[in-house]
């Protein structure tokens, strides 16, 4: 494993800072997700060079909230989980992955504060955390979620 600590355009702040994370096809370029811009509930995307750990921030024409699994399904629709608000945002990067346009927000009634997003097949898989759920050892129920992917786009 090598650390690359990341530069550029993050800046880090209090709580959870690089979440999410995938890579595009060709390898070449991560993109992550920060959480807590500033203390609020607003994410950031970024991508990261996977050599130098340089980070361009991705600019939205909206605000993701609660940022945390990701998931590029092909070079530029991304998926990104927003936890506690229960659902997900499908953004249409452009060509140079440096802008997004949020085409879509997820819902399903068994999003339970989903965090992890994966794909099988033409579905989606999203992992609940269920936060502030009483953990009961042998008791407490966990679920991934399944949804259909966004066509189109």
């Amino acid at each position: 494993m090598t650390t690359i600590p990341l530069t550029g355009a993050i800046i880090y702040g209090p709580g959870n800072n690089a979440n999410g994370i995938d890579k595009t096809p060709n390898g070449k370029t991560l993109i992550i997700v920060q959480t807590n811009v500033g203390g609020t509930n607003v994410s950031k995307l970024f991508t990261v060079d996977r050599r130098t750990g340089v980070t361009r921030e991705i600019v939205l024409n909206q605000a993701v909230t609660n940022g945390d699994g990701i998931l590029l399904d092909g070079r530029r629709t991304l998926y990104v989980v927003e936890n506690r608000d229960n659902k997900v945002a499908v953004v249409r990067l452009d060509r140079r992955l440096t802008a997004g346009t949020v085409v879509a927000e997820l819902t399903d009634p068994d999003f339970d504060v989903p965090t992890t997003i994966d794909e099988f097949g033409h579905r989606l898989y999203a992992v609940n955390a269920r936060f502030g759920t009483v953990q009961n050892p042998g008791t407490a129920e966990y679920w991934a979620a399944q949804f259909s992917k966004v066509r189109g786009r």
